[in-house]
């Protein structure tokens, strides 16, 4: 039963450095789409592969995606946890408000950014000929 308790342990969830993580893989991500990039240039001089260049380009994506995912999900618990901490310590009502601001400003970028990857990743998989991923 003490392995249990460890696997989840709420506290444990108070240390982790969430945003610290977001700016890891938003480095991440700025890297892996310059060298996707590179790569796309490199396939149109004839010096790598088609199918090189899809799967790390696949790769790469699944990453950008993931961490947009994971930056709404933040978005959306740390604007959670300030209505908490507001009502519970009686704080400025303006804390919430500004939240808010952001939140309006920032989630449609949030959610149309992975769909237009999808789907652009989508587009360009169906203007490949057959035998490109051979």
């Amino acid at each position: 039963m003490p392995a249990r308790g460890f696997l989840y342990n709420p506290a444990m969830l108070q240390n982790v450095p969430v945003a610290r993580i977001l700016g890891f893989l938003f480095l991440a991500n700025v890297v892996l789409l310059a060298w996707m990039t590179y790569d796309g240039y490199r396939t149109a001089a004839g010096t790598l592969s088609v199918g090189a260049h899809i799967r790390f380009a696949l790769f790469g994506m699944v990453i950008v995606l993931f961490t947009h995912t994971m930056t709404l999900f933040y978005f959306v618990g740390t604007g959670s946890r300030i209505k908490k901490v507001v009502g519970q310590y009686a704080l400025q009502q303006a804390f919430v408000d500004r939240t808010r601001r952001f939140k309006a400003r920032l989630f449609p970028w949030l959610t149309f950014t992975p769909l237009v990857t999808m789907v652009l990743i989508g587009e360009i998989d169906a203007a490949l000929p057959e035998t490109a991923g051979e």
